[in-house]
């Protein structure tokens, strides 16, 4: 199961304007600063049966975190008790469910090299020894491979599904972005994972350079 974080930004009325503009030499442009998108920061992850559901976390726009950093301060991104949290709650278990209603139950979780990800080697050692589960990490992942990760075209494909719709308010843009991961179709899911080992021999080919992925 290929699992990753994604802002979502949120746009009005569904598109990006840029914070730039051309005026004549020796004016100086009157609109006004665009102002942050507002953005919902989210993980998930993807199975060649379909998605688990996105769970929100820090970072995300108007969200008060219930985390905290070394200091004592409230969290504005992820951490490792968060990260936790967001394993033992949503990836892990859903992605069992997800493989076990197909007959698997043997699987490995893959995740990139972030530091707060260092739990997870725990975790599912925990969660195997309590569930009489068998799920186990995929190590060594590279760092900065976004080519090689299938959730990333997942990311694409639906944000422009969201950005289509053409949400007014961020509580829509949220709740829109929950209904699009539930109804990723599972054919496109079994494609991307089709199509897995073309996309490796192109890394190979490249060199470990950009591939068309």
């Amino acid at each position: 199961m290929f699992t990753d974080r994604k802002k979502f930004a949120f746009y009005y009325p569904g598109f990006k304007v840029q914070p730039v503009s051309w005026v004549p030499v020796g004016q100086e442009r009157e609109g006004s600063k665009v102002n942050h998108a507002a953005v919902v920061n989210v993980y998930a992850g993807l199975t060649p049966y379909g998605m688990t559901a996105v769970h929100v976390v820090a970072g995300t726009s108007g969200r008060r975190s219930t985390y905290y950093t070394k200091k004592g301060a409230e969290s504005k991104n992820i951490t490792s008790a968060e990260y936790k949290a967001v394993l033992t709650e949503t990836l892990i278990p859903q992605g069992q469910k997800i493989y076990r209603n197909h007959g698997i139950s043997s699987w490995t979780l893959q995740q990139d090299n972030d530091p707060t990800h260092k739990v997870a080697g725990d975790v599912v050692r925990e969660y195997n020894k309590a569930n009489g589960a068998s799920i186990s990490l995929l190590p060594g992942w590279p760092a900065s491979s976004p080519d090689l990760s299938l959730i990333e075209n997942v990311w694409a494909f639906v944000g422009a599904r969201i950005d289509a719709l053409g949400c007014k308010t961020f509580s829509d843009y949220q709740a829109a972005l929950v209904a699009e991961f539930k109804a990723v179709p599972q054919d496109y899911c079994k494609r991307l994972y089709a199509g897995m080992q073309k996309r490796l021999q192109e890394c190979i080919d490249k060199d470990g350079g950009k591939t068309r992925h």
